[in-house]
């Protein structure tokens, strides 16, 4: 299961729900794309991580820690070895020695404290990409909802699937987004082949994006909301995405749950008619 970085701590007066799945079976796998340090790099690298890595350090073997996202965005598609092309084995190895070394940073280690703050770059790199993006969302995400009809969006607020007609515009935004994306991203080589586009995770974080648009534009006008409101959104929508690769997501979020659980409704869909 992929987790977000809101299930590492319980929630106060609550068991631990990824410490009780770790521990029921050896062949439950806990997935770390790197927006889960996120948390960590914001409150402060040492006492965040070793804070939220506490549950996970006590089943370090049953760890896997994903590459990059901006490397894992511009892999290929094709369905053999696709989770394995998206886990870095060497860190996924190295996370076994993770325990050892938090109790190092806690002790004030500065070899270990910048093996920390090293980990923590990557997303925050990326963090600072998506604020870009972030500019403006909030009126990109309104003209998205005004191309829904009164009936579609009271639809989407309800769960429903829309018109016809609201379904190609989804599809539409969809098919702009991914065209985008794949022809400006660095790490794309060549255009994946038909049949592998939906397998790629440009394509279904741009499915994330857009699903998550539609319930947000149908709840309301989103222009005033602020930009680190509108930093999470996307980061929620890549953690959903990443979801739909392996078993599922872990997350308090439930917004972020259901996309998770839509995305993967329309992969199917564009699984079966091609």
């Amino acid at each position: 299961m992929v987790i977000d970085s809101n299930f590492l701590v319980p929630l106060p007066g609550k068991p631990s729900k990824l410490q009780e799945y770790l521990a029921k079976k050896v062949t439950h796998f806990a997935v770390l794309p790197d927006f889960l340090f996120l948390e960590a790099y914001k409150r402060g690298a040492v006492d965040g991580v070793c804070r939220s890595m506490e549950v996970l350090c006590e089943f370090p073997r049953q760890v896997l820690v994903l590459k990059p996202t901006k490397v894992c965005s511009g892999l290929h598609g094709r369905e053999a070895g696709l989770q394995r092309r998206m886990i870095a084995e060497k860190q996924t190895r190295e996370f076994t020695e993770y325990p050892r070394l938090l109790e190092q940073a806690r002790a004030g280690d500065a070899g270990a404290i910048r093996h920390i703050v090293s980990d923590s770059r990557s997303p925050a790199e990326h963090m600072d990409g998506l604020a870009e993006e972030a500019s403006g969302l909030g009126e990109r995400i309104d003209e998205f909802a005004r191309g829904f009809s009164r009936e579609d969006l009271a639809s989407i607020r309800k769960g429903d699937v829309p018109s016809i007609e609201g379904v190609a515009h989804m599809f539409d935004q969809l098919v702009t987004q991914v065209t985008g994306v794949l022809r400006g991203h660095p790490n794309v080589g060549r255009w994946p082949k038909r049949q592998e586009v939906a397998n790629t995770l440009i394509f279904r974080a741009c499915l994330c994006h857009v699903l998550l648009a539609m319930d947000l534009g149908a709840q309301g006008a989103q222009s005033k909301t602020c930009t680190a409101k509108l930093v999470n959104h996307q980061v929620d929508a890549f953690i959903a995405a990443y979801g739909t690769f392996f078993d599922g997501v872990f997350s308090n979020d439930k917004q972020l749950v259901k996309t998770h659980k839509t995305a993967r409704t329309w992969i199917e869909v564009f699984r079966r008619v091609g």
